[in-house]
């Protein structure tokens, strides 16, 4: 799952996911991607944290609190690169962080840890 507000970060993904046969549900905004976690519980959520509603720290807060989805690795994936934002990511509940910019080896070694790639 990737919840991510900007359309082409979406494109972006989809297509890195695709190259790397993974399949993806997107959603446009916290409150859409909380709904459908809870509908098709992914085996691994990435979720951009300047989402405009609910923020990613906040939505990943709802997340790991719900007992049928607190065990989703949620991975924040955000512009922001200061220690204090990876800090609060974590703090928030996210399982790993990943910058934008990343590249395709970054992003598949942040899934890797998760998944059997």
């Amino acid at each position: 799952m990737y919840i991510e507000d900007n359309e082409e970060a979406r494109l972006l993904m989809r297509r890195v996911l695709e190259y790397l046969d993974i399949e993806l549900e997107e959603a446009e905004s916290a409150e859409e991607g909380i709904d459908k976690v809870k509908m098709i519980h992914p085996d691994i959520i990435l979720m951009d944290i300047q989402l405009p509603g609910i923020n990613g720290y906040d939505a990943t807060k709802l997340i790991k609190s719900e007992p049928g989805t607190s065990e989703i690795p949620v991975i924040a994936v955000t512009a922001t690169a200061q220690f204090q934002d990876r800090e609060k990511a974590l703090a928030a509940g996210c399982d790993n962080y990943l910058t934008k910019p990343y590249t395709l080896d970054e992003l598949r070694e942040v899934i890797s840890d998760f998944l059997k790639l």
